[in-house]
């Protein structure tokens, strides 16, 4: 899904899927996200320091500096949906603990 969405192919290239740092998942849910692989991060860290919050290094579907994002799967509720969680800068107005796909067979009203 992040590289089909993803414009810049050379990009897209340089991330990979790692589990979300936050472990706090419910059983049987998985999150994950999106940051630079081990060459990529090497050159985002020889980088000048600068005084202004940077770009997400992997893109608006990566991880980045100033808020908090990830994918969920819940592959026993359904296994071919995942939800994108962009929850921002502040704590979030909802638990994200209580986020549930709907099973495959049923229709989304």
């Amino acid at each position: 899904i992040f590289v089909e969405h993803t414009q810049d192919k050379t990009l897209a290239s340089q991330c990979v899927v790692k589990p979300y740092r936050d472990s706090s998942a419910p059983v049987g849910v998985m999150r994950f996200t999106i940051v630079p692989n081990a060459a990529y991060q090497k050159t985002i860290d020889a980088r000048p320091p600068s005084t202004d919050v940077p770009e997400p290094p992997c893109g608006d579907w990566g991880e980045g500096p100033d808020g908090v994002a990830y994918f969920e799967a819940q592959p026993s509720r359904n296994p071919h949906k995942l939800l994108y969680v962009n929850v921002g800068q502040d704590e979030p107005l909802f638990d994200d603990n209580s986020l549930r796909l709907l099973p495959a067979s049923t229709p989304a009203h």
